[in-house]
């Protein structure tokens, strides 16, 4: 049935329980950072249509800046960066877990593709 030896079902079986019991930390930090991408997109979407033009420019910044960012390169820069900001504002970082740096580097990452959903959609609206 198997004729890949770089795959076994066992190993897979083994793992599926630590996995499962997991899932609700998955879970929660995509759903948690589909939210506040979400809230952040639609403020970002009001600052592009702001007629105060250093607002808009600043929100299409933010939007072409960080669609080009890698994932793994905002994790990295909101978990080591963020504790290091928070220790040089004399705040312990042991209030803000782990999974909160997550939440927020995800967020952040995927808040200029819904930004840019949602400014098309406004835009492909008639007006009237």
């Amino acid at each position: 049935m198997n004729n890949n030896p770089l795959f076994n079902w066992q190993d897979i079986a083994g793992i599926l329980p630590k996995l499962l019991e997991n899932l609700p930390v998955t879970v929660g930090i995509t759903l948690a950072s589909l939210l506040l991408g979400l809230m952040i997109a639609l403020l970002i979407v009001l600052l592009q249509f702001s007629r105060f033009k250093p607002l808009s420019a600043v929100a299409n910044g933010y939007t072409d800046i960080l669609r080009g960012a890698p994932l793994a390169l905002l994790i990295l820069l909101f978990f080591f960066g963020g504790k290091l900001i928070l220790t040089a504002l004399a705040l312990p970082p042991l209030w803000i877990s782990d999974t909160t740096f997550a939440v927020l580097s995800i967020s952040v990452s995927i808040s200029p593709y819904f930004a840019e959903m949602m400014r098309s959609a406004w835009r492909a609206v008639a007006t009237g």
